[in-house]
């Protein structure tokens, strides 16, 4: 099991307050937790789907993933680095400690 960066809710949140960040940054819970709330500007794509559409995740910029607590976004970080896939980190605690920051969700 490869060890993956973690990113702070802080300094996530500090990069998707900067207008010219690169960063995509994807949640990969289900559709209906998405649904319920979600990260601004987060695009959903479950980790179950994840295998079969590698190829519409960009390689040149930098992914950061979340889930609720953070399982499935590490699960996910495995994935895509045994793709290939290098520049990855996920949201330690996910959704979850974001909200408990008081941080607003769409």
């Amino acid at each position: 099991m490869v060890a993956h960066t973690e990113i702070e809710i802080a300094e996530l949140h500090q990069l998707l307050e900067n207008p010219a960040c690169p960063a995509l940054l994807v949640d990969v819970r289900s559709a209906d937790e998405y649904r319920q709330r979600h990260l601004p500007s987060a695009f959903n794509l479950p980790l179950e789907q994840l295998p079969r559409r590698l190829e519409t995740l960009p390689r040149e910029r930098p992914l950061i993933l979340y889930s609720n607590r953070g399982q499935r976004s590490a699960d996910a970080c495995s994935l895509l680095h045994a793709a290939g896939f290098r520049d990855i980190c996920h949201l330690r605690g996910g959704i979850e400690a974001w909200c408990s920051s008081g941080l607003k969700v769409a």
